[in-house]
This record gives structure tokens, sequence and C-alpha cells, in this order.
């Protein structure tokens, strides 16, 4: 009977949690360090970006990558909410480099909304990747 008891309390107490909040468009707005791997002109390269979004989910003019060989690029696009109890994200980054269009897939920004990571799939190459990007402010 004991356990009984104690496996109801347990259980009570597991309710009582609250559960994860689901996100916002707003969350994702901030500073953004971004790396993943590209492809331009039949060769791979790695790409470190900024990204600087918008409450909206729009990159602003300060967003910009650098590749492995320091060639630097401007990026434009968005990122847009799709499933707000998962945090799930979709949207395209355009580096200018090329005019290489990133398509990501499917993204989760972790529950404290400082981490994101997912799948990117290059239009220009026809190749997927992973990412994962980091708040820097």
């Amino acid at each position: 009977m004991k356990s009984l008891l104690s496996t109801a309390v347990m259980l009570a107490a597991l309710a009582a949690l609250p559960a994860e909040a689901a996100c916002t468009q707003a969350q994702l707005a901030g500073t953004w360090r971004l790396y993943f791997q590209g492809h331009y002109v039949a060769q791979d390269f790695a790409y470190a970006c900024t990204l600087v979004i918008a409450n909206t989910g729009v990159l602003s003019t300060a967003s910009g990558c650098a590749d492995t060989l320091n060639r630097t690029t401007p990026v434009t696009g968005s990122l847009k909410l799709t499933n707000a109890a998962y945090c799930d994200y979709t949207g395209k980054i355009v580096l200018k480099v090329g005019n290489d269009i990133n398509d990501f897939l499917r993204t989760t920004l972790s529950p404290d909304h400082n981490v994101m990571s997912g799948a990117v799939y290059d239009e220009v190459s026809t190749i997927g990747y992973a990412f994962t990007m980091v708040r820097a402010k």
C-alpha cells in the first residue's frame, strides 16, 4: 500500500510541474552565431556566420558569413516559427557568394532559447547539411 501511495504522490507531483512553454517568433530575435558546411563551385566549405534576426524573423543587413578561405559574404533571408509547441522554425538563408540558397528545413530552438540546431538543404549543390546556431546576444 505504501508503494502505491508513493507512486500516486510522485505522479501528482509530476502533473503539477509546469509544461514547457511554447515558443514565439520574437524569441528568435537577437544576434546568433551560425555554423554549417556549404558547397560552392565544386568545393565544400565550413561557414561561420553572424545572423542578426529581427522580431519578425528577417535577417538584418548586419548579418554576414565567412567561409574557411576567409571569403566574406552578406546574407539575406528569414526564419519563421512553424510549430510553437516544439519550437520549430523554417526559412531561407541566401549567401551572396554564388547566390547560394540554403533552406532551413527543420530547426528546433532549445528550451532556454539559446541554441538552435537542425537540417539545412543547399539548393545549388542539392546537398543537405546539419547546422548549429548559438545565441551571441
